[in-house]
């Protein structure tokens, strides 16, 4: 059945335990769409896919049944476990060629879809401005401003109606008068990082039709950049680069764009998407990412490029904050620490309001990633690239997920 080893459970999987028919299942979705449709399979199944060892041989598998839960014949769970890895839902040579294959497709794509569409946000234009007109009656202030230069938002999954629209309501709605003709977005990166700053020539897919990309500023940016880091390519590539697939793969900008395109039904705009890629080695180093010479250059390059380009500007950050519980890798019910993580949430806020970026990094560095706030890298970025003058929180929520134990916490701050 396995001539190799037998491939383990892949770890970019969004796994939700369901109920059907009174029966306990576990759902296994792969938000990058190489499985073609989610699966269900039983939590014992589950199990043995989560702790299998690595380099496990299907002989090992078959005697570690045998001796220590006595079962002789595991044909059965080994069919099963085939089964998944002809779907693409193991890290095996199988997944590989799926994959090789999706790259090549999508060299050729004019534009980037969207890959949460349907599932997170409907897909037809009629069905997504009655969702997107639902999503902003959540607001819960009509005083906040209209006219912010950017915003930090969101990207927690659209589809939860009751926790994540409120915040995307409040945040959005401080930009739905803006002029802004290009807004530049910093978008946490979960999968990739082949460089800090990660850039694509695709336009942005929604439902309302396709976001151009600001190109001409894209370009700026990467002249200047060459010319300030000299001819040391590998400093270049460590900055930025042109990275097609992992933007191909990631849904925070994608949030982003679909929000925009409601915003901007009638006016044309451009979109800057730049995933940024983790600042976890700064944290080890207990070292701000602006002490980093490279880093601090190319955002001065990005705010500069801005400043000068005689376009109207609107920044956002879509982010996260903090992650806890079960199913991020702690050994509590998240239930139980909401009240603190609210509380060490609003430290955090607290130095972006204040427009202390180092603050909010230092911060970080202290909790060593206890909080595990993915928009770390973005908004950094942001309130560095950008300069804002004033900052103010709009709204802040929590959403508690019981069958995983977990938490994620959100926030939507404007920016001037």
């Amino acid at each position: 059945m396995f001539e190799g080893t037998i491939p383990k459970l892949r770890k970019d999987l969004d796994i939700q335990p369901i109920k059907y028919e009174n029966q306990d299942l576990i759902l296994l979705h792969d938000r990058k769409s190489i499985a073609k449709a989610p699966v269900v399979v039983t939590p014992e199944l589950f199990t043995i896919l989560y702790f299998l060892e690595e380099n496990l041989t299907e002989a090992t598998f078959r005697e570690v049944f045998r001796q220590e839960f006595k079962i002789d014949n595991v044909d059965n769970i080994l069919q099963q476990i085939k089964d998944l890895d002809e779907l693409g839902f193991l890290e095996s040579e199988k997944l590989k060629e799926f994959l090789k294959q999706d790259e090549a497709q999508y060299a050729n794509a004019i534009e980037r879809p969207m890959i949460t569409v349907g599932r997170s946000y409907p897909e037809s234009k009629e069905d997504f401005l009655k969702f997107m007109e639902d999503l902003f009656q959540k607001k819960q202030s009509n005083n906040n401003p209209k006219n912010s230069r950017g915003i930090i938002a969101p990207h927690l999954d659209l589809s939860l109606l009751d926790y994540s629209h409120r915040i995307y309501a409040a945040a959005y709605d401080a930009i739905s008068q803006t002029e802004a003709d290009t807004f530049i977005i910093f978008g946490t990166s979960h999968f990739a990082f082949s460089s800090f700053y990660m850039f694509t020539e695709k336009p942005y897919s929604t439902p309302l039709g396709k976001i151009e990309i600001d190109l001409e500023m894209q370009k700026q940016i990467f002249e200047q950049s060459t010319e300030a880091f000299g001819d040391n390519y590998l400093n270049l590539l460590r900055i930025r680069q042109i990275d097609e697939q992992a933007h191909r793969w990631e849904h925070s900008i994608e949030y982003a764009a679909v929000m925009l395109s409601f915003l901007n039904q009638n006016k044309k705009i451009k979109i800057l998407p730049i995933l940024v890629g983790s600042f976890h080695e700064f944290l080890l180093k207990k070292q701000k990412p602006i002490e980093d010479k490279l880093i601090n250059q190319f955002l001065e390059i990005i705010g500069k490029v801005a400043s000068n380009s005689g376009k109207k500007i609107c920044w956002i950050s879509s982010v996260d904050f903090s992650h806890i519980g079960l199913k991020f890798g702690d050994e509590f019910d998240a239930i139980d620490k909401l009240e603190e993580c609210e509380w060490e949430d609003k430290i955090y806020i607290n130095s972006i309001t204040s427009l202390k970026p180092d603050l909010f990094f230092e911060k970080a560095i202290i909790d060593q990633d206890k909080w595990r706030i993915c928009g770390l890298s973005p908004i950094y970025s942001q309130l560095i690239a950008m300069k804002p003058k004033s900052a103010k929180l709009l709204d802040y929520n929590q959403w508690y997920e019981k069958e995983t134990k977990s938490a994620v916490t959100i926030a939507a701050i404007s920016l001037d």
